[in-house]
């Protein structure tokens, strides 16, 4: 290919360009396509992070109203009690609703907030308390216990369902 003038290495010089470009955009292409599995392999991870920490807080909320199941008439230990209560209810209510990864935690965000609210009000009035504090075990108590493994239930199969 060489005439004798040059043009030969201006040639090969273009030839080596394109290849060059060619292997540039295969490059970008291998490296945008890697990034994004990396991305997506972070995201599921965060969310299934989420799922974790929810399972995780419902299973405090569990062991704190267990605490309270044999809780007697005491003014301090309803007093103790109305305030896990509300830390509890402040807890569900911080969780940003529209960043979870599945209705389903949506639902049991929304029916934990309530029930405990419910028991919230029960125990809003010292004279009611302490009539609802001999009867926790029984009432208020076994509805929460029930509602909570119910939605750890509900958040393990979603995570289950979500895994796959």
């Amino acid at each position: 290919m060489d005439t004798g003038n040059g043009a030969g290495s201006v040639e090969w010089a273009s030839w080596v360009q394109a290849v060059g470009s060619i292997a540039s955009i295969l490059a970008a292409g291998w490296i945008a396509r890697s990034q994004s599995v990396r991305s997506a392999k972070i995201e599921k991870q965060n969310q299934l992070a989420k799922f974790e920490a929810l399972i995780g807080m419902l299973h405090h909320a569990q062991e704190t109203m267990r605490i309270h199941l044999h809780m007697s008439n005491y003014d301090d230990r309803i007093a103790r009690f109305r305030a896990d209560v509300g830390r509890l209810i402040l807890a569900f209510q911080n969780i940003d609703l529209f960043t979870l990864p599945s209705p389903e935690l949506v639902k049991t965000v929304c029916s934990v907030i309530q029930e405990l609210s419910l028991i919230k009000e029960q125990f809003s009035d010292l004279h009611a308390s302490k009539q609802h504090g001999i009867n926790y075990g029984n009432g208020a108590g076994a509805v929460i216990e029930g509602v909570l493994s119910t939605e750890i239930l509900r958040c393990q199969e979603a995570l289950s369902e979500y895994s796959r």
